[in-house]
This record gives structure tokens, C-alpha cells and sequence, in this order.
């Protein structure tokens, strides 16, 4: 009983200050240890947040390095089987069917450009056997973009029906690398193309810079049509500049007149152009056109026709040349500089003669530029 009458005074005693503590509850009393707890379970996701994304991150190498690794793997492969008819070995590999899309038709690519003649064409028959054809047109229709690209331009080297059927579907691509890829690979192959559809889809000249090496391969092989489109009026100006520059640079004899009937053009760009093509082809025909042009109005004519005076070796132009080194603007006095210095002992003696004498922007351009002869 003692015990008991203990407990209870004990208990009733206990009951206002459990009561109490209920009430500092209400009003605040725990929001400490509530916020702690918070923080605690706030730091632990994180914690685990952090945990799972490192996992993550080195499972993703682990895969990259093992892709890595099989992608090696058939590399060598590939490389050993592509090599065994000029290696003489019979080099065992699996079929291009069962290579990674990418490796392989960047692995041959690779080979290809580095043999010619004979040697290629064993090569090329080598991936032919091995069912390089349908591997590559089949990553041409599905692969990512640059997979398509390297089966567009490894294409080039198989010609085959299908091949060209596949290429220019290929030509419609989402992707202008790849429309240009398919493209260059038809015009190796020797498919029927027209300059005007090229022209066409250089258009304004968004996509002249990749399309130029196109354009040469085109130019090379129908120079005709290219002079005709040349003449044809209307065309933009940097489809006129691409034309005129890639007549130039296949040499295609036919076209001095047309470009040197240019060089009177109204507009500054193409007869610039002109200027700089016709130092180029190295016509009989060029001298007087150059000459003038050393006189024009325009500085980017007269720096075009010091370049070609020099590239021509014009010695008869060292007076007019001369000139240019008191030109108002600084590019037109190196280019006359340089091309003096090109012209031999006549141009050399021309540029000592103005280093001691004239103009400060004469003696300035003509000490340059035999300060870097004597260096070079």
C-alpha cells in the first residue's frame, strides 16, 4: 500500500508536468528537434543521391571501355582480314555483317585512302567478298549521322546498282553532311549528275563551303556545262565565285575567254575572282587584263592582280608593281612586295631600290619583304 499510494502521488505529481510539456509543445517547444530531423533525413538523400550517381557514372565507363574494347578488337580484325591479299596471309576475321557499323566503314575508309592502284582494288574486291556493300547501305538508311556519313563516302568505292539507288535516297537526309557525302560518292562513281542541280542546291551559298570539292569533281568532268553555266545570267554571286574558282583550279583551258570577260563584271567580287583565276591558268592572254587591273580603282582588283603578277612571274610589270608599294592600303603594299620578290633578280633589285629610297610606306613594304627572304 505504501508502494502503491508512492506511485500514485508520484503519478500525480507527474501529470501537470506531462500536461505542461504538452502545452510548450502546442506553442513551439519541439520545432528544434523537428527541423533536425528533417536535416538528417535531408542529408541521407543526398547521400544515397550521390552513391547511386557515382555508380551509375562508373558502370557507364566500365560499358564504354568494354564497347571500347570490342570496337578495338574488331578493328584488328577487320584491318588483318582487309590486308591479308597484299600482306599475303590469310588473316581470319568475321564477316563486315557482324562488325560494329561505324568501325567498319571507318576502318576501311581509313585503308583506302592510304594504298592506290592495284593494291586498293584487292582491298576493295577483299570487303566486297565480306559483304561490305549491303553493311554500308544498310548504316546508310539507319545509322546515326556520323556512321551515315562514313557509309555515304565509303560507298564511293563500291559501284554497284544498288549502291547508286542507295546514295541518292540519300541525298534527301535530314542531314546536310550526309546529302553532301552521298553526293561526292556519286559523282566518283560517275553517275549521271548535272552541274544545273548542283548549282541548284548551292543555291545562295549556305552550303558552298562543303559542297566546293563537289563542285570541282563536277567541273573536271563536264567543263562544257560548267562555261555554259558560268555565262548564264542570273546565277548568285557566290555560285559565280564557285564556278569561276573551280574552272581555275581543274585548269580547264576552254574557260580563259569566258573568265576574262569577267573581269569587267560590275560586280567587285567576281572580278576578283577572274583576276586571281586567270593567274592561275597562266594564259598567254592574262598579261594585258593583269596590267590594267594593276591600275584600278578597286583595291581588292589591284591585290588580285599583284598575286598573279607574281604567280606569273610577270617581270615586265616591275614598274607598275613598284607602284603598288605606295598604296593607300596596307594588304595591296604586301602583296605587290611579295610579288616582286617572286619576279627574281629584277623584282629584288626593284624592292632593294625602294627600301633606300621614296615613300615611308614604300621603304616599310619593300624592307619587310626582303627581311623575309633573307629569312626564309
Amino acid at each position: 500500500m505504501p508502494f502503491r499510494c508512492a506511485l500514485g502521488s508520484q503519478a500525480k505529481n507527474a501529470w501537470p508536468m506531462t500536461a505542461r510539456s504538452c502545452r510548450l509543445a502546442r506553442h513551439g517547444g519541439c520545432e528544434p528537434m523537428a527541423w533536425l530531423a528533417l536535416l538528417w533525413a535531408y542529408a541521407l538523400s543526398l547521400v544515397a543521391v550521390s552513391i547511386t550517381s557515382m555508380t551509375a557514372l562508373v558502370l557507364r565507363r566500365l560499358l564504354r571501355e568494354r564497347a571500347d574494347a570490342r570496337r578495338l578488337m574488331h578493328r584488328q580484325a577487320l584491318i588483318v582480314a582487309l590486308l591479308a591479299p597484299i600482306a599475303e596471309s590469310s588473316g581470319r576475321a568475321a564477316p563486315l555483317a557482324a562488325l560494329d557499323g561505324e568501325t567498319a566503314a571507318e576502318t576501311l575508309l581509313e585503308i583506302l585512302t592510304l594504298v592506290r592502284g592495284v593494291e586498293r582494288e584487292r582491298i576493295i574486291e577483299t570487303a566486297r567478298d565480306r559483304g561490305a556493300p549491303p553493311v554500308l547501305r544498310r548504316q546508310l538508311a539507319k545509322g546515326g549521322v556520323r556512321t551515315r556519313i562514313l557509309a555515304a563516302e565509303a560507298l564511293g568505292f563500291f559501284p554497284e546498282a544498288e549502291t547508286l539507288r542507295a546514295l541518292r535516297r540519300a541525298e534527301q537526309d535530314m542531314d546536310a553532311r550526309v546529302q553532301v557525302a552521298a553526293l561526292k560518292s556519286m559523282v566518283e562513281l560517275g553517275a549521271p549528275f548535272s552541274i544545273d542541280d548542283l548549282l541548284a542546291r548551292i543555291g545562295a551559298g549556305s552550303r558552298l563551303s562543303s559542297l566546293v570539292s563537289v563542285l570541282r569533281m563536277a567541273v573536271a568532268s563536264q567543263p562544257t556545262e560548267a562555261i555554259g553555266a558560268l555565262s548564264r545570267p542570273g546565277l548568285p554571286t557566290p555560285v559565280r565565285i564557285a564556278l569561276i574558282d573551280s574552272l581555275a583550279a581543274t585548269h580547264v583551258s576552254g574557260s580563259v575567254d569566258t573568265i576574262a570577260a569577267l573581269t569587267d563584271d560590275e560586280n567587285i567580287e567576281v572580278r576578283a575572282a577572274a583576276i586571281q583565276a586567270l593567274g592561275v591558268l597562266a594564259h598567254s592572254t592574262c598579261a594585258s587584263i593583269i596590267a590594267k587591273a594593276l591600275s584600278d580603282q578597286d583595291w581588292r582588283i589591284r591585290l588580285k592582280a599583284a598575286e598573279a603578277a607574281g604567280r606569273l612571274g610577270l617581270v615586265e610589270f616591275s614598274e607598275p608593281l613598284c607602284a603598288l608599294l605606295s598604296d593607300e592600303i596596307w594588304w595591296v603594299r604586301f602583296r605587290a612586295s611579295e610579288a616582286l620578290a617572286a619576279l627574281g633578280e629584277k623584282g629584288i633589285a626593284a624592292l632593294r631600290a625602294a627600301a633606300s629610297g621614296g615613300q615611308d610606306s614604300a621603304r616599310r613594304a619593300a624592307a619587310l619583304a626582303l627581311l623575309e627572304r633573307a629569312a626564309a
